[in-house]
């Protein structure tokens, strides 16, 4: 999708969505003050979203025949786009396992099989059905963000905790 002359639309695509990640990882670290993964899952949804911003940053080579006449070319931006892009599913994999770890500690069966599910559609759908990766990939990519914000989207509840930025001597 980032080839051809509109490619600029989803690089921007995947910067401000690698921004609003980041944004969620903040607002997740400041939330998860206690329990399984208040440390990893935070940081695992910002390094999804650094992963995001590089792929956005970095054009992706012509493969498998689109855009339709191109020549398959590897390039260093396109390896570049690669290893971002990968970065971004183990960030977005590792974000499931602690959330399953999490959730799971709490008693909270529905939500660790969710996580569980989200987890393995995320690493098998997207590369399962021949010809049709783009649209499999793009749905398991749906599927993982949209449950990486339900499980911000629950921690509204929680009491915010701004880090100290400063000390206070006695």
């Amino acid at each position: 999708m980032a080839t051809g002359p509109n490619g600029w639309i989803q690089a921007v695509n995947f910067i401000l969505t690698g921004a609003l990640f980041a944004v969620v990882a903040v607002g997740m670290r400041q939330r998860m003050v206690a329990g399984i993964g208040r440390v990893w899952a935070p940081r695992l949804v910002g390094v999804f979203a650094v992963g995001l911003v590089g792929a956005g940053l970095f054009a992706c080579d012509p493969i498998a025949g689109y855009p339709v006449g191109a020549a398959e070319v590897a390039t260093w931006h396109g390896a570049l786009h690669g290893v971002a892009s990968g970065v971004a599913g183990v960030g977005l994999l590792g974000f499931c396992a602690v959330a399953f770890r999490r959730l799971r500690s709490e008693g909270n069966t529905v939500g660790a099989v969710v996580s569980a599910v989200v987890f393995v559609v995320f690493a098998v759908l997207a590369f399962t059905i021949p010809g049709s990766t783009s649209v499999t990939f793009a749905i398991a990519s749906f599927i993982a963000r949209g449950w990486v914000a339900v499980f911000a989207a629950g921690l509204r509840t929680q009491t915010a905790v701004t880090p100290q930025t400063h000390v206070t001597l006695a």
